[in-house]
């Protein structure tokens, strides 16, 4: 019995997320909204943010990710943070083979510390399929005014290559892994019963 409310719960969620557009933040802030209405009751949302966000901001993130709101886009911001998994993993986009990708990950984990599973569990994490906010989150990356993979993957390189000649780049990139760490933290905040 169990198994079949589950599969009806994970069909009706595929149905919904295969009918929806997240073309830009306007429409993923409004599903937010949706998904806060349904998941929060009275006044733990707005609790559970000013924790979250006291949190995010006493750690330096003030303008980490200007497009993004470090509590309400935290699904956008661990989606990209796992992608960051596939990267060390070595499993990137085959079309950029140009961008010497076996040296920048190596670049990666010895000059600045990245660790696998850092990325890891903010790749499991967003691919849970109960959340309906993480598809949102991929759907609107994935749309004109989000960010591909392969675009991400571009800007980091070009920030790796920028750390050669300015140091604060480096710095940028060693703050990443932590930033991935605290938006699991926000997420484990926002999201606990």
């Amino acid at each position: 019995m169990i198994h079949i409310v589950r599969f009806i719960i994970l069909l009706s969620t595929f149905i919904l997320f295969g009918c929806t557009n997240v073309d830009n933040l306007d429409q993923y802030d409004a599903l937010y909204e949706k998904y806060v209405s349904t998941k929060y009751e009275n006044s733990e949302h707005a609790d559970k943010m000013q924790k979250a966000s006291e949190y995010i901001y006493s750690r330096g993130y003030d303008d980490f990710f200007s497009r993004f709101h470090p509590v309400r886009h935290r699904h956008i911001l661990m989606t990209l943070c796992g992608r960051y998994a596939n990267l060390l993993q070595g499993d990137y986009n085959k079309e950029m083979a140009w961008a010497n990708l076996p040296t920048h990950i190596h670049t990666l984990r010895y000059n600045y510390n990245w660790k696998e599973n850092i990325f890891v569990l903010a790749q499991k994490t967003s691919n849970e399929l109960t959340n309906p906010m993480f598809q949102y989150a991929k759907k609107f990356l994935t749309s004109p005014n989000g960010m591909t993979p392969k675009t991400q993957i571009a800007d980091l390189i070009s920030t790796i290559d920028a750390a050669i000649t300015m140091p604060s780049y480096g710095e940028l990139i060693k703050k990443v892994p932590q930033f991935c760490t605290d938006i699991q933290r926000v997420y484990n905040i926002m999201e606990s019963f």
